[in-house]
């Protein structure tokens, strides 16, 4: 993830920088897109790291299954219906990025019927 941040701070132009360095070795549509993919799914990946970080630091670990499980699916169905040895990045990141659009509201809104269901309990 940090190499990947790296990337694009040092070149704006991912699509082209890995085109340069996988010439060859991979399809010329393998990175099509990437540069409008990228920024979006950049946001979304923090913003779930710092989820991630929260519900880590107040030991609330069983709320991580769910947050990570909308990108783990979409990747799997991605990856057995492509496979795995030349995959359209863009549609990967696009697919993840879904995923996490999808976890991150689904995990916030387990974590609130969690904290009401405490709180009632506590008070009946």
């Amino acid at each position: 993830m940090a190499f990947l941040a790296l990337q694009c701070l040092a070149h704006w132009d991912v699509e082209s920088f890995l085109k340069d360095k996988f010439r060859g070795q991979s399809m010329p549509d393998a990175f099509n897109d990437l540069n409008n993919a990228l920024p979006i799914f950049t946001i979304f990946l923090f913003l779930q790291s710092l989820l991630a970080y929260s519900l880590m630091r107040s030991s609330k670990l069983e709320f991580l299954i769910p947050l990570a499980a909308g990108p783990v699916l979409g990747g799997l169905c991605y990856l057995l219906r492509d496979g795995v040895s030349d995959p359209n990045w863009c549609e990967l990141f696009t697919i993840l990025t879904i995923g996490m659009l999808v976890s991150i509201p689904v995990t916030l809104i387990l974590v609130r019927i969690r904290a009401n269901s405490n709180r009632i309990l506590r008070s009946g």
